[in-house]
């Protein structure tokens, strides 16, 4: 317990004073200083939806968008081994970065006790971190994950989603943070790249570069928009299976 206060304590004052210096991961790509435009809001707050309908919303964005579209090559391969969590508002009304982290530690360390061979991966759904406004919080959360792994030399990458992100391959209906193995996650890329014959740093920035092009005929922003409201409507988010968010004091 002492151990974790200290850590707080000391994320605390790394973000005070070095608010943009962390060395990202290759999992994170760049945080651009703009966001995307109003199309990409939820229809809904997303707190207020139930886990059922924030899972389901993200299960029909994993198949029809990540998977369907192709977007990541080698996702369909984790599609019967990803579990779940997810972090809402503690009784103050707020999700703390420092709580959030917490959850996503958690969930890094079950994951690495996972069977060898598959390619297991964790989802962390953050509703509370969901819009424009949001999306400094869940850069925070994201950059202090990084953070605690490189720190504690945690064999795991994350990778961040959100609605407002500036690459388009990078938005989900709800603000997530995907857990991987780091082998897994290195093995899948190694043969996906010497599957074309090519180096990973070649084929990647032409994959994500293919990614941006193929939304971007769909209809950008407004496609991507329209997409997640919709996921969330067809799991029950449309007000029939909704909860009110926590009370505030």
């Amino acid at each position: 317990a002492l151990q974790g206060m200290l850590f707080r304590g000391l994320l605390a004052v790394f973000f005070l004073s070095h608010p943009c210096r962390l060395v990202v991961g290759p999992g994170l790509r760049r945080w651009d200083a703009g966001v995307s435009g109003g199309n990409l809001e939820a229809s809904v707050p997303l707190d207020g939806l139930s886990d059922q309908v924030l899972v389901g919303a993200t299960e029909l964005w994993i198949r029809e968008v990540v998977v369907g579209l192709d977007l990541c090559p080698w996702a369909a391969g984790t599609l019967s081994h990803y579990r779940f969590s997810i972090v809402r508002a503690g009784d103050s009304g707020v999700c703390s970065v420092t709580d959030a982290v917490d959850a996503v530690v958690a969930a890094a360390q079950e994951l690495l006790q996972e069977e060898e061979g598959l390619h297991a991966t964790w989802l962390v759904l953050l509703p509370t971190m969901d819009g424009v406004q949001g999306l400094e919080r869940f850069r925070a959360l994201t950059q202090a994950v990084q953070l605690h792994f490189q720190g504690h030399q945690l064999p795991v990458e994350v990778l961040a989603f959100h609605r407002h992100r500036a690459v388009p391959s990078d938005r989900a209906p709800v603000p997530t943070l995907q857990i991987l193995r780091q082998h897994d996650l290195e093995q899948v890329r190694r043969q996906y790249a010497q599957a074309r014959g090519r180096s990973a740093g070649e084929v990647f920035p032409e994959m994500l570069a293919a990614n941006r092009r193929r939304l971007e005929e769909l209809g950008g922003d407004e496609f991507l928009g329209r997409e997640f409201d919709k996921m969330l409507a067809d799991c029950g988010g449309g007000g029939q299976e909704t909860r009110p968010p926590p009370p505030r004091p």
